[in-house]
């Protein structure tokens, strides 16, 4: 029969006599064996506890093999139960196809063909506004001057380029573009070059310097 301890006097009391002890002394009451503490009347629903050998031999203790076997069978299914349980409710995920598959990268990694596609119509477009440019300047009427001819060359040459030009280049370009026109195709370039270098002025003034064509 399971006993407890009075906590406030100290007494062993069995439990038929806890209701008496209870009334005399207001007091919580602790299991023997278990030393589990009850509240109030609590003490009633503690009808079986642990036994003195597996009280004292803790871990050690073995019980009855029947138990054992029971125990685990029972603790076996729980875990089996749960986790049929836990893998009903997870959605399993559906493979994709083969078409899927495709459109997956497709939409990961930009088609080459595409890349291709935008760079050949981005150059499409400036070769034709390169047509465009050569064709206004085939048309540009030239002055009989040939250092103004340079100076309409050399303007020409700044407004098309995209990017900035040192003097070499800027000379290069500019004959080379007033050579390419209907009435400049037989100038002598050697000359061209000469005139070119006479035509520019350089100038310095609040640390600016500036190029002009005389």
């Amino acid at each position: 029969m399971v006993s407890f301890q009075c906590d406030f006097c100290g007494d062993v009391v069995k439990k038929p006599k806890l209701d008496q002890h209870r009334n005399r002394c207001h007091s919580t009451f602790t299991c023997i064996d278990c030393s589990t503490t009850f509240q109030d009347t609590s003490y009633k629903s503690h009808t079986s506890c642990i036994s003195e050998a597996e009280k004292y031999q803790g871990a050690l203790y073995k019980g009855k093999k029947g138990n054992k076997n029971n125990n685990n069978n029972g603790q076996n299914n729980n875990k089996n139960q749960q986790a049929q349980q836990q893998k009903k409710d997870t959605p399993a995920s559906k493979p994709l196809s083969l078409v899927d598959e495709l459109k997956k990268n497709k939409t990961q990694e930009p088609a080459s063909g595409e890349k291709r596609k935008q760079e050949e119509e981005k150059d499409t477009k400036s070769n034709k506004k390169t047509k465009k440019d050569d064709k206004k300047w085939e048309e540009t009427t030239l002055p009989n001057d040939i250092s103004k001819s340079l100076e309409l060359a050399l303007r020409e040459t700044l407004r098309t380029s995209k990017a900035p030009l040192s003097v070499k280049d800027a000379r290069k370009k500019t004959i080379k573009l007033l050579t390419s026109h209907p009435k400049s195709k037989n100038k002598d370039k050697k000359e061209l070059k000469e005139k070119f270098d006479e035509g520019l002025i350089l100038n310095f003034s609040d640390d600016v310097i500036t190029v002009k064509t005389a």
